[in-house]
């Protein structure tokens, strides 16, 4: 669904309009503040025959350019998060548990008072766009704890040449329960050197960064 959004978007206003299904102030151009793109949205109602002309644009994409045999399941469960977006709006995002919502994220600032997103200047999205364009960034779905997912993941760099670098679990890591052997050798089974880390967080702690080797040394014996 965000790829297609993406797709959808050729500048980073026509995306938040896009994803949140509202009309575009005519205030904002492609180079304003991502604040003031925040800020003016907060003020658009939702419009729900923009939302439902864009959930048909995303599935006949996903369809139909991208081939994908989406089950009814698949279709309703799409439909539910794109609904998500447009009933949460740009400022808040409560149906996620402690989420600092979407424009929290997009206008968060580094220490130096730089923010990186990809919504924050022109070329950061552009950027990010040609990159699923040119399929450099690819969605997958699965089980971190099952027998495929990461697997074939692995293999894939393995085929090419290549290692892990990063990987980002977010909070993954409370919902994997009684089958922590099986994500350990999951994570262990791909690629990687010395300098392989994973970014892991955990509700109420700070983010922690780990060597990937470390982790599965000490992982397997937990």
């Amino acid at each position: 669904m965000y790829k297609s959004v993406f797709e959808m978007s050729a500048d980073r206003v026509a995306f938040v309009s896009n994803l949140f299904s509202r009309k575009t102030p005519a205030v904002l151009t492609d180079a304003s503040p991502v604040r003031t793109v925040f800020e003016s949205f907060s003020r658009v109602p939702v419009d729900a025959v923009l939302a439902q002309e864009h959930l048909k644009e995303i599935l006949a994409r996903l369809k139909t350019r991208h081939g994908f045999a989406l089950t009814a399941a698949d279709e309703s469960r799409i439909r539910a998060i794109y609904l998500t977006f447009a009933r949460e709006g740009v400022l808040n995002f409560s149906s996620s548990y402690m989420s600092p919502g979407y424009s929290g994220l997009m206008t968060l600032t580094d220490r130096a008072g730089k923010n990186w997103s990809f919504l924050a200047a022109k070329e950061n999205y552009d950027r990010v766009r040609a990159m699923h364009e040119k399929n450099l960034i690819v969605p997958l779905v699965g089980d971190f704890g099952g027998s495929k997912a990461l697997r074939m993941a692995g293999q894939y760099l393995k085929d090419h040449g290549a290692v892990l670098n990063v990987f980002y679990l977010s909070n993954v890591e409370d919902y994997i329960g009684g089958v922590w052997p099986q994500y350990v050798s999951n994570i262990a089974s791909f690629p990687m050197d010395a300098a392989s880390v994973l970014v892991r967080w955990h509700i109420g702690q700070q983010n922690t960064i780990a060597s990937m080797n470390d982790f599965v040394r000490t992982g397997r014996q937990r």
